[in-house]
């Protein structure tokens, strides 16, 4: 089940890249993965939230701050984050994402990334090289502004013997310099 995460916004974001489309999708004039002019402009993301989000994890509050360049190719952009949360945990990432509008005004948003994670006094993940998925819906408010509800998933993708994982949620402002 954690894996499917992975797995599932891993085909997104390659089968994006390379081209593919949902079935059914040929007929439409513009492909489902379009970039809109958020995905064509430098984004930085602050997120607050909680971490830990299952009944038995521990949980502690968490500030997340995201770097996204303009997209590479059909959507697809690369990023470069940090999440510190109240517990001493850091994860310092990097990663490719896919932005897609849904409706007017409303993006989602996936992405996966790779990085560092230093457990302090959080949740023991299995090792340092923790991988973090993520969805974002997000809101425009403003030209230059969104609002965004970001659900993330940690986990060392089974690289360890231990692999527990761990969610978080936060709201998040995606803001255009």
């Amino acid at each position: 089940m954690r894996c499917g995460w992975i797995v599932g916004a891993s085909v997104l974001v390659l089968g994006s890249f390379l081209g593919l489309e949902p079935v059914g999708a040929q007929e439409a004039a513009e492909p489902w993965f379009a970039p809109n002019e958020w995905s064509q402009s430098h984004r930085w993301v602050t997120g607050m939230g909680v971490f830990g989000l299952r009944k038995n994890d521990p949980r502690s509050e968490v500030v997340d701050v995201e770097y996204r360049w303009p997209n590479l190719s059909r959507g697809v952009y690369p990023l470069a984050g940090v999440m510190i949360n109240t517990a001493d945990a850091v994860h310092l990432r990097f990663g490719f994402g896919l932005n897609a509008e849904i409706a007017d005004r409303w993006d989602v948003t996936l992405s996966g990334a790779a990085g560092y994670y230093h457990r302090g006094d959080s949740k023991e993940l299995g090792q340092g090289m923790e991988f973090r998925t993520a969805v974002d819906l997000s809101y425009e408010v403003s030209p230059r502004a969104r609002l965004a509800l970001t659900l993330g998933h940690f986990s060392n993708g089974g690289l360890s013997r231990l692999n527990p994982g761990v969610e978080n949620l936060s709201l998040s402002l995606i803001f255009r310099p």
